[in-house]
């Protein structure tokens, strides 16, 4: 009986041991709010992980920067309390290693003018350095990190979110590898909020009309980011990011994405376009049913949809030959920075 039960205990123990070498911890700050993952590791090279837990905690740090430019140190202390007591989480709940724990904060954090405060308070309380994210590398740390490494070089990424398109590719040189950086300051909202602006100047025009009209503009917009960067349209496969995928995605095949890297055709987004526009009763009446369809059209109204579908199918078209393209939905895209970082530290 005592047998038993040691072996027992020991494998108990052999299974939290495991799970402390393959979890990995994401603390990330925001302007308004800390953000929270762990993630299951099984191998960083195929790309092969799975999401365990994400949660967030608001912060109200950087209402002042616009117009202070530095934290106070109220500000400070919140942050570093809450990035803390969330550190701790990971490590209590999860068995996450010190070393597998990450602490980032985005480059909006930065604009603030005693951003080393932040930085000096976080390394007191947890001893983890807080590495500040600049724009300028956001780029390589999502191709890092919604592309399989064994086809970096053959990929693109293209990350379409509610601000801002951006995205790139890796390229291999005498030297190492080069990292081609694609940015458009025109997302889903963005874009819907253009039109809008188009609408109150002529309230006789309605929306779909304007936007197909916009169409001309959009694409030279979009074509800029590919000016210069011939390679990005040579590249086999393109995984794909971000708020429009995530809802284009869902309202196609009706579910959540199930794997990390999910196969999404071209012609069934231009198919889903079509009834975003043409029958959007249809969605409406599956979101009755279906609690994913529903989740999409709590998150984005009629017109945020078109705004999404004409911007991931220019974005797109504008690669050329996109029906002979490898496509994918990167599902975990939104935090690949976290998964960049892994792939760094499991080299």
């Amino acid at each position: 009986m005592k047998v038993k039960i040691y072996k027992l205990g020991f494998c108990l123990f052999l299974g939290f041991n495991l799970h402390a070498q393959s979890y990995y911890g994401g603390i990330e700050i925001g302007d308004k709010e800390i953000k929270m993952t762990v993630l299951d590791v099984q191998n960083p090279k195929k790309g092969t992980y799975e999401l365990k837990a994400s949660w967030t905690e608001d912060i109200e740090m950087a209402a002042g920067i616009p117009i202070e430019c530095m934290f106070t140190q109220a500000d400070v202390n919140n942050v570093a309390y809450a990035v803390l007591s969330n550190y701790k989480k990971m490590q209590a709940t999860y068995n996450i290693k010190n070393s597998n724990i990450y602490i980032v904060a985005s480059s909006t954090v930065d604009m603030a003018s005693n951003t080393n405060s932040l930085i000096k308070r976080i390394k007191e309380f947890t001893n983890k350095n807080l590495d500040i994210i600049p724009s300028s590398s956001e780029a390589s740390l999502l191709i890092k990190g919604c592309i399989p490494q064994k086809n970096h070089l053959d990929s693109m990424v293209l990350d379409i979110g509610i601000k801002n398109t951006k995205g790139g590719y890796i390229s291999k040189t005498g030297d190492g590898n080069t990292f081609s950086q694609l940015t458009s300051d025109i997302g889903i909202v963005t874009l819907t909020e253009k039109i809008n602006h188009i609408l109150r100047q002529n309230p006789s025009y309605n929306f779909d009309e304007t936007i197909f009209n916009y169409l001309p503009k959009l694409r030279e917009e979009l074509s800029k980011m590919y000016l210069n960067l011939p390679q990005s349209k040579t590249k086999i496969n393109i995984y794909l990011s971000g708020e429009a995928v995530w809802a284009f995605y869902i309202l196609i095949n009706e579910k959540e994405a199930q794997d990390n890297f999910n196969e999404i055709k071209y012609v069934d987004i231009l198919s889903s376009k079509f009834v975003i526009e043409n029958n959007f009763n249809k969605i409406k009446k599956a979101a009755l049913t279906n609690k994913d369809i529903r989740k999409v059209l709590e998150t984005y109204s009629q017109k945020n949809l078109i705004s999404a579908g004409d911007l991931l199918i220019t974005a797109l078209e504008e690669i050329q030959n996109t029906n002979n393209k490898n496509i994918f939905f990167a599902k975990y895209g939104q935090i690949s920075w976290l998964v960049s970082y892994i792939n760094n530290h499991a080299k």
